[in-house]
C-alpha cells in the first residue's frame, strides 16, 4: 500500500491540477456483502469524528463511503490506510477497497 500511496502522490503531483498541500475532501471506501457490518462501521466512525457519507448497493455488494476533510502528506494517508485496514479487520468487513480525493466544493 505504501508504494501505491508514493506513486499516487507522484503521479498526482506530475499529472493533476490538484494541489494535495491543501485542505481536501477525502473519501475512504469500505465493501461487504452484508449491510449490517457497514451500518456497525458507519456508527463506529460517526462517533470518532468521521463524517459517513453513504452505504450503497452495486453488483450484489455494499460499500460505505467515509468522507475526512484534511491535509494528508504520504505518510499521513499510509496511515490513515492502515487505521482503516484495521476497523474492517476488526469488524470483519470484507475490505477497505482504498481511497480518493478531490477539492473540496466539487460535489
Amino acid at each position: 500500500m505504501k508504494r501505491n500511496i508514493e506513486e499516487f502522490f507522484n503521479n498526482t503531483a506530475r499529472e493533476c491540477s490538484i494541489n494535495l498541500n491543501t485542505r481536501l475532501s477525502w473519501g475512504f471506501y469500505f465493501s461487504n456483502k452484508d449491510s449490517k457490518v457497514l451500518r456497525k462501521a458507519k456508527e463506529l466512525l460517526d462517533s470518532e469524528g468521521y463524517s459517513t457519507l453513504e452505504i450503497c448497493y452495486e453488483n450484489k455488494t455494499y460499500y460505505l463511503c467515509v468522507e475526512e476533510i484534511n491535509i494528508h502528506t504520504k505518510d499521513t494517508l499510509y496511515n490513515r490506510c492502515k487505521e482503516f485496514e484495521n476497523i474492517a479487520q476488526t469488524l470483519h468487513i470484507s475490505s477497505f477497497e482504498g481511497f480518493d480525493v478531490e477539492e473540496m466544493g466539487l460535489k
